[in-house]
């Protein structure tokens, strides 16, 4: 039957192609004499190409001998010396290093690597690192040497200079599983510099990279060891953006495994001084943060177990840094409202003194000029809080200092509603004792002070 004219030019190219690369062949594993002289450096620069080109398809099909792989490396190596031919000679041994892998000795790996390392960050040297380590799993060869390589890459792409680096987020990705498979070769001091180039990323600039950064710091702590030194590098760096809607839910998922780890007592430890020690902190954020990560881990509904940290401690330390803004008394404020709820019932003497030392400093700092647009929001908060507290001691179940909750009371009386003062003035009526002496003089104080005009007519 004669061919259709459709079907008789493409036959002619497949025949001739074919024909091509079919003189490369030889026994199984090796190339014929003739692709040997093509690719040697007798031959002219244009035929030593075309015969790259074709060795690229028969690497693809055919299994070569490790010999054979490590013979057309030591014939073409000059290549790469060429501007003309050294594309073309690193894709042919990037297509021989994907599909001829188990056959890449340990002396040709250690090679190819070196070559690697010496190209610096492109798309051909990732894509043959990826090629040689199938995707960071396998670093056989180069065992002790690939992180310092990565490491040269990572700077690279996290440069605060550099403008959205094409590679920066498949350099991450490559990093997060090269340490998830090969964290045992991996120094501290190594470790050390991953989180700290990372961290100072994410405080620096956050944007598209922040998630894979964080992702990167999740699999060094599940599958590594953060260093000592780092420690407090990284707390600071999650707590800066705890409160970010996108980034927050992971930034906590990624302290929780931090408190839930050996290293939980140490790390609120070293929350509790960063508060403590809010004057040198730069940023409100992590000061709003790190009270976020003590209350959520202590006496939240997603509460650590494992932890053991009295209320008193924590609020104590959350004292000083009220004074850095109005985010930070917020986020105290929800803290307290978190205790109350959770525990208020069972709250011991002291818990109660650091809550009201908490919502009298709250007031305190609402009368502050700077704070004038945030004084609504704040005292609404700390009036709910006291009423909270009020009901409380009306139920029997405040273990604090009575005298001291009203005297706070006493001190915002112009804004409290009406049970508040009423109750206020009962306390006080309480207090006295007939068998002192002035107690009327006493009495008829208190009368004047709490009965005047201004207060409503229900008092």
């Amino acid at each position: 039957m004669p061919f259709s004219r459709r079907g008789f030019l493409p036959s002619i190219f497949i025949r001739k192609d074919s024909d091509n690369i079919q003189h490369f062949l030889n026994s199984e594993g090796s190339i014929s004499q003739a692709a040997w002289f093509e690719l040697g450096s007798s031959s002219s620069l244009s035929t030593r190409i075309k015969a790259m080109k074709q060795l690229e398809s028969i690497v693809k099909s055919r299994r070569l001998q490790i010999s054979t792989v490590e013979a057309l490396y030591h014939e073409t190596k000059d290549l790469y010396e060429m501007d003309e031919a050294k594309e073309s000679f690193l894709k042919t041994f990037i297509t021989l290093t994907e599909y001829q892998l188990d056959q890449l000795g340990l002396a040709m790996r250690d090679t190819f690597f070196s070559l690697i390392r010496s190209m610096g960050l492109s798309d051909l040297s990732l894509e043959w690192f990826i090629a040689l380590s199938m995707n960071g799993d396998k670093v056989t060869g180069f065992e002790y040497d690939f992180m310092n390589l990565q490491l040269s890459w990572l700077r690279e792409v996290l440069d605060l200079h550099t403008m959205g680096h094409r590679h920066a987020v498949r350099v991450l990705q490559l990093i997060q599983q090269t340490i998830k498979t090969n964290a045992g070769f991996i120094t501290n001091s190594e470790i050390d510099d991953v989180v700290h180039n990372v961290c100072f990323r994410i405080c620096r600039k956050a944007d598209h990279l922040t998630y894979e950064c964080l992702l990167l710091l999740e699999i060094i702590l599940k599958h590594g060891r953060i260093p000592d030194t780092k420690l407090l590098v990284l707390i600071t760096t999650l707590c800066s953006i705890m409160n970010e809607e996108k980034w927050g839910p992971t930034a906590w998922n990624i302290m929780r495994d931090l408190l839930e780890s050996h290293y939980g007592h140490n790390v609120i430890k070293l929350i509790l001084d960063l508060l403590r020690s809010s004057a040198n902190c730069p940023k409100i954020q992590v000061l709003v943060g790190a009270i976020y990560c003590v209350h959520t881990a202590l006496w939240s509904r997603q509460h650590i177990d494992n932890l053991r940290c009295h209320p008193s401690v924590a609020l104590r330390s959350m004292l000083p840094a009220m004074e850095a803004g109005p985010q930070v008394v917020n986020e105290v404020l929800i803290a307290v409202w978190r205790l109350l709820s959770a525990n208020g019932k069972n709250l011991q003497q002291l818990s109660w003194h650091c809550i009201l030392q908490l919502l009298k400093q709250a007031l305190r700092l609402c009368e502050q000029m700077l704070w004038k647009e945030k004084i609504n929001e704040q005292r609404s908060r700390v009036h709910h809080l006291l009423s909270v507290i009020e009901n409380l001691y009306h139920d029997g179940d405040y273990a604090g200092s009575p005298e001291v909750l009203f005297s706070l009371i006493e001190s915002c009386i112009d804004e409290r509603p009406v049970p508040s003062v009423i109750a206020l003035f009962d306390y006080r009526v309480s207090c006295l004792d007939p068998f002192t002496s002035n107690w009327l003089h006493t009495l008829q104080q208190l009368v004047q002070k709490h009965l005047q005009d201004n207060h409503p007519v229900a008092v």
